[in-house]
C-alpha cells in the first residue's frame, strides 16, 4: 500500500488536469476546481480547447534540435539529413514526430519512402498495426481521434475556410495576400481557426500545418465550387503575370500558390475551361521564366482539357498549341513542333481570319521555327504577314509589333542584309524605349540584337555599348539562370572575339554554356554552336 503523503495547511500546492475536454459540459466543475486557489492550490489546467477566465500558456513546437532528438530516441538512424528533413516538414511537433516514427517502425518504410509518402500527400493513408491493441490503423485515424473532438466546435463557415485554406501551400501566408484572395475580411475567422488549435499564427501570417492539410484532404475535400473564389483570384494574377516578362518575374513568389494549386487540380481531376487555362497559362510563365523542366507538363494539362471541351478547332486550343510548339521548338524537338505550329496557324485563318492578333502570332512564330532551321525564304513571308497584321490591328506602339520588327530584321541580319536589318533594329529600340522603358527586359532584347549587326558590321563602339547595356540589364531583371542571359553573354562573347580579347571573350561564353547547360538539352542547336565558339577561342588563347 503507498505511503500517503500529508500536505502542511501552509504547504504549496499544485493540482494538474490533464486534457480537459467538453468545457461547456463541465463548466461548474471546473469553476469549483478553480475556486481551490483560495485554499493554497495552484491549479493547471491541459487542454485543447481554450476554457473561459483561464490565462493562456501556448505550447509552443519544439526547437528543431529537440525534435531531432525526439526522432533519434524512438529511432535509430544515421541519416540526419533526412531526419532533418522530415522534422522540418512535420514543423517540429511531438505528436507528429512521435506518429512518423512510429508508422516508419510498424510498418519497416525507409526514409526515403516517408518523405515521398509526405511529397505526395499520401501521408494520412499508410497503415500499420498498432502495438497497443494488435488492430491495423492509419495515420489518419490516428489524427481523426484528435480532431474529432474539435470539429464539433467548428461551423460550416469554418471547416469549408479550412478547406479552401488546404488547398493553399503550408507556408506562413500574409493576412493581407490571403484577404486580397478571399476577397474579404478574414482575421476574426483565422484567429478563431488559431485558438482552436487549427492554424498556426506567426509574424509572418498564418499556416496550415502541413499535416492537417494532409487530414482535410483526405477527409473533407473540397469541390470545385468550394475553391473557385481561391481559382479565379490566382487565375487573374497569373493571367497578368503572362502579359509580360518582367512582371512574370516579380511575381515569381507566387509560384509556390499555383503549383500547390495545381498539384491538388490534377490529384482530384478537376477538368473546366478556366482550370484548361490555369495550366496553359502557368507552362506560359514557367516558358518565360526559363524554369523548362515545368513547361511541358503544364502545358499538355492545359492542351487536353482544351481539346477535351473545345474541340480540336477553336482559338484557345490553337493558341495552347502555339505554345507547346515554341517550348518543343526552344528544345530543339523540331519534329514534335511543327505540326503544332501548323495546326495553330490553320485553326486562327480559318476561325479567326487573316487579319486578327491571334493568327499574327502565329504566322510570327512559324516564320521562327523557320529560321530556326535556317530555311529563310520560307520565314520571311511569314514575318512579312505577321507584321502587316500587327501594324494595322495594334499599331506600331504594341509590343508584339516591336517583336515582329526584332524577328524580320533577325532574318536579315541572318542572311547578311544588314542594310535591311539596321533600320528595323532602330525602329525597335526606339519603341521599346518609349513604351517599355530602357531597362525592361524586352527593351535589352532590341539592345542585343541591334549589337550583333554591329558585331558583324565591324562598329566596334556601338556593339560593345548595346551589348554590355542589354546584358546589364538581363543580369538585373532576370539573374544568371534565364536563356536570355545567356544569349547575351554569347553576343558580349562574339565581340571581345572581334577585338582579339580573347581572355574576356572565354569568360562570357564560358558563362554563356554554364547557363545553356542548365536549361537545354545536350544536343540542342544553340548549345552545339556556343561550344564550337568556345572551341574557337581557345585555340586563340592556345596560340
Amino acid at each position: 500500500m503507498r505511503e500517503l503523503i500529508k500536505l502542511e495547511p501552509d504547504a504549496n500546492k499544485l493540482l494538474v488536469i490533464d486534457d480537459v475536454k467538453e468545457i461547456k459540459e463541465n463548466q461548474e466543475k471546473l469553476e469549483k476546481i478553480l475556486g481551490l486557489e483560495h485554499n493554497g492550490y495552484r491549479v493547471l489546467l491541459t487542454s485543447r480547447f481554450r476554457v473561459k477566465n483561464i490565462e493562456i500558456y501556448p505550447l509552443p513546437s519544439l526547437d528543431p534540435l529537440d525534435a531531432q532528438k525526439l526522432f533519434f530516441d524512438n529511432y535509430t538512424t544515421e541519416e540526419l539529413e533526412k531526419v532533418k528533413q522530415i522534422t522540418e516538414y512535420l514543423d517540429y511537433h511531438p505528436l507528429f514526430v512521435e506518429l512518423v516514427v512510429k508508422t516508419i517502425k510498424n510498418v519497416g518504410y525507409s526514409l526515403d519512402e516517408i518523405i515521398e509518402k509526405f511529397e505526395l500527400g499520401e501521408l494520412a493513408k499508410i497503415e500499420f498495426i498498432d502495438e497497443e491493441d494488435g488492430d491495423e490503423v492509419s495515420f489518419n485515424q490516428n489524427l481523426q481521434k484528435l480532431f474529432e473532438m474539435q470539429k464539433k466546435s467548428l461551423k460550416d463557415e469554418y471547416l469549408l475556410l479550412l478547406k479552401q485554406l488546404s488547398v493553399l501551400p503550408s507556408i506562413d501566408i500574409e493576412l493581407s495576400f490571403l484577404e486580397k484572395i478571399f476577397d474579404k475580411k478574414l482575421q476574426s475567422r483565422l484567429n478563431f481557426l488559431v485558438a482552436q488549435g487549427w492554424l498556426i499564427e506567426s509574424v509572418d501570417g498564418y499556416k496550415l500545418h502541413q499535416v492537417v492539410k494532409e487530414f482535410l484532404l483526405v477527409n473533407y475535400p473540397p469541390s470545385f465550387e468550394e475553391i473557385e473564389i481561391i481559382f479565379d483570384s490566382l487565375l487573374r494574377l497569373l493571367i497578368n503575370n503572362n502579359e509580360d516578362i518582367k512582371i512574370a518575374f516579380d511575381n515569381k513568389s507566387n509560384l509556390v500558390f499555383f503549383d500547390t494549386l495545381g498539384k491538388f487540380l490534377k490529384k482530384n481531376k478537376m477538368k473546366n475551361i478556366k482550370i484548361g487555362s490555369f495550366f496553359s497559362n502557368l507552362g506560359i510563365i514557367y516558358y518565360l521564366l526559363g524554369v523548362y523542366e515545368k513547361v511541358e507538363n503544364y502545358s499538355l494539362k492545359g492542351l487536353s482539357i482544351c481539346e477535351e471541351i473545345l474541340g480540336t478547332n477553336h482559338p484557345e486550343t490553337a493558341s495552347s498549341y502555339n505554345n507547346l510548339a515554341l517550348f518543343y521548338k526552344l528544345m530543339g524537338e523540331y519534329k514534335k513542333a511543327e505540326p503544332f505550329f501548323l495546326k495553330s496557324l490553320k485553326i486562327c485563318k480559318e476561325v479567326l481570319g487573316e487579319n486578327h492578333p491571334d493568327t499574327a502570332t502565329s504566322y510570327n512564330s512559324l516564320a521562327l521555327f523557320y529560321r530556326s532551321k535556317k530555311m529563310y525564304s520560307m520565314a520571311e513571308p511569314l514575318y512579312l504577314k505577321s507584321l502587316k497584321i500587327r501594324e494595322k490591328i495594334l499599331g506600331e506602339k504594341h509590343p508584339n509589333t516591336i517583336s515582329s520588327y526584332n524577328n524580320l530584321a533577325g532574318l536579315y541580319a541572318s542572311i547578311g542584309a544588314y542594310e535591311k536589318a539596321e533600320p528595323l533594329f532602330l525602329k525597335s529600340v526606339k519603341i521599346s524605349e518609349e513604351i517599355l522603358g530602357k531597362n525592361h527586359p524586352d527593351t535589352a532584347t532590341s539592345y542585343d540584337n541591334l549589337s550583333l549587326v554591329y558585331i558583324r558590321m565591324g562598329i566596334n563602339e556601338k556593339a560593345e555599348y548595346f551589348s554590355l547595356k542589354a546584358l546589364k540589364i538581363r543580369l538585373e531583371k532576370l539573374g544568371e539562370n534565364h536563356m536570355s542571359t545567356a544569349t547575351s553573354y554569347n553576343n558580349v562573347a562574339l565581340f571581345y572575339y572581334g577585338m582579339r580579347d580573347f581572355k574576356n571573350a572565354y569568360i562570357c561564353m564560358s558563362k554563356a554554356i554554364t547557363i545553356s547547360k542548365r536549361i537545354l538539352p545536350e544536343g540542342d542547336p544553340y548549345l552545339l554552336s556556343s561550344k564550337e565558339g568556345l572551341e574557337m577561342i581557345e585555340e586563340e588563347l592556345n596560340k
